[in-house]
């Protein structure tokens, strides 16, 4: 039986399966060209359409935010019945009521991805319920906190806001910033460290109280939100003028430093408050990879779902009724033809190849010449990260990093993930479970990578640790001849500062035509293979 799951809200998709496995499926945003497009997926839906009858689908199962539950609550930008049932005429609906929410949907989705036994934790901005923390044990719900002013996303998010960055886009930035926290004197950083512990001790408490707030206490009105917003920007604001800083970049350099210190301090204290050996992560909040290295430091094994944000949730709703979910090990669904593409330059930049043996080729020859490569092949990734599809490759030094952040349009603050063959550089990669493939946890090089890969190369501050978030790959990855060359790369997406993943023709042409104006050295190829 065909099954349509869909994710309402944040980065709303749409995904097709099988008796189980996952056959395609598309984040709205690939298709409009808006990042995090949050519309009703109806653009995914109907590209789902082109390749399968969704007159076949017999299910639909949509994870949703609605405070009470109700997806028919959702305002029409987010949901529209009418449309999916003229596409899908013949399917039954199924959603999250009072005894299923938003949060465990998001723990039956991590699961089937990582398969382990034990404890599983989703942190986000808020469910279902105004719940926002959820705590399980072997499937089963252990504790669970609800309140908005308990909420590690809305504190991340907001601290996002307040330093005038774009909410939902922007929060990995504030790893960037972070990471300069010795720009600051050291009277600077021991304020904020006092901030931090009194923070950190504040959101563990009140998260682990079993003095919860009923379900549909007034703070369930999603109207509470600004009020929230405001208090925080009110306390952000505190902190800078106490610290006297003037510029921009030292004010998030500061809160950057400060949210992550609380966030990172107020879950790993969780975690050993359960004595937690095994562990399985979800929600929003674990889409920060450092996070999850601070975790992977205090547990046995570890495992942190690729899909974390609510375009994964969709699954576990899937899981929950059908219960025979094959998570895809393989993201690249975002199905495309690229067979047609014919498009020239004079400036012999972009190559389109049909055969892909003669592609790795000149790829690995221009990695050698220490060119920028483009490449798309394929299937196009689902979720935020480019896996070699859609990707752009380099060597992983510093100057690379820059040259690329002026191709796209980034701020330089910007971190670079390595795609590697050789995990074994790395401190503790034995613990992490599957989540090596997909650049969703940091690792600790075991030597100084500073010489020959500064890059894809992160030092903390104030000691002499280096962490990298890297992509793994075996021999069965089409991209293992170029990377096992030489051994470690950059990857990174392939695409323009502010918008999505590419996806189609003109998307690549447009992306290409705007690196082509800021390829000031003659430095940068795009490689297009059409098998």
């Amino acid at each position: 039986m065909l099954s349509l799951v869909l994710s309402l809200g944040h980065n709303s998709s749409a995904i097709l399966i099988e008796d189980g496995e996952v056959k395609i499926g598309y984040e709205e945003e690939r298709l409009s060209g808006v990042k995090s497009d949050s519309h009703f997926p109806l653009m995914a839906i109907e590209k789902i359409g082109e390749y399968y009858n969704l007159k076949d689908v017999g299910t639909v199962t949509a994870t949703h935010w609605d405070t009470y539950g109700k997806i028919d609550n959702m305002a029409p930008k987010y949901w529209d019945r009418y449309e999916l049932t003229l596409l899908c005429p013949n399917a039954v609906m199924w959603s999250h009521d009072d005894s299923f929410t938003h949060h465990d949907a998001h723990m039956l989705s991590a699961n089937a991805y990582s398969g382990l036994k034990g404890w599983t934790i989703v942190s986000d901005g808020f469910g279902n319920f105004n719940e926002v923390l959820s705590i399980y044990n072997e499937g089963t719900l252990v504790h669970r906190a609800f309140g908005y002013d308990k909420s590690m996303g809305l504190l991340y998010q907001y601290a996002t806001a307040f330093l005038g960055m774009k909410m939902n886009q922007d929060e990995y930035k504030l790893l960037g910033y972070e990471a300069h926290i010795s720009d600051l004197t050291s009277d600077q950083i021991a304020i904020l460290d006092k901030h931090a512990i009194s923070m950190s001790k504040m959101y563990a408490k009140n998260l682990l109280s079993r003095d919860v707030k009923p379900k549909f206490d007034a703070l369930c009105n999603i109207t509470a939100l600004p009020a929230l917003r405001s208090k925080l920007a009110a306390k952000f604001a505190n902190i800078t003028r106490e610290l006297k800083l003037e510029s921009v970049d030292d004010r998030r350099i500061a809160m950057a430093y400060l949210v992550q210190s609380v966030v990172e301090s107020t879950l790993v204290s969780i975690v050993k408050y359960y004595d937690m050996k095994t562990v399985t992560l979800s929600g929003g909040v674990f889409y920060n990879v450092k996070l999850n290295n601070a975790i992977l430091n205090v547990v046995d094994t570890i495992s942190v779902c690729p899909l974390c944000g609510d375009q994964g949730a969709g699954l576990g709703v899937y899981e929950h009724f059908h219960g025979d979910l094959v998570f895809p090990k393989d993201l690249a669904i975002g199905r495309r033809d690229l067979s047609g593409f014919t498009y020239r330059t004079m400036w012999d930049k972009l190559e389109v190849y049909s055969d892909v043996d003669k592609a790795i080729d000149f790829i690995s020859a221009s990695l050698e010449e220490d060119k920028i490569v483009n490449v798309v092949r394929g299937n196009m990734e689902f979720g935020p990260r480019a896996l070699g599809n859609t990707t752009t490759l380099f060597i992983p030094t510093s100057e690379n990093v820059d040259y690329v952040n002026a191709l796209n349009g980034r701020n330089t603050i910007m971190p670079c993930a390595p795609i590697t063959v050789n995990i074994k550089q790395f401190v503790d990669h034995d613990k992490v479970v599957n989540s090596l493939e997909h650049m969703i946890i940091t690792l600790d090089y075991k030597y100084n990578p500073l010489k020959s890969m500064r890059g894809a190369a992160h030092k903390y501050p104030f000691v002499n640790r280096f962490s990298g978030r890297p992509q793994l790959i075996g021999e069965s990855h089409w991209l293992f001849p170029v990377i096992n060359k030489f051994e470690t790369l950059v990857n990174t997406c392939f695409n323009k500062h502010g918008s999505p993943i590419l996806f189609s023709e003109d998307q690549i042409m447009e992306t290409f035509e705007y690196q082509l104006e800021r390829d000031v050295d003659n430095r940068m190829v795009t490689v297009v293979i059409t098998d």
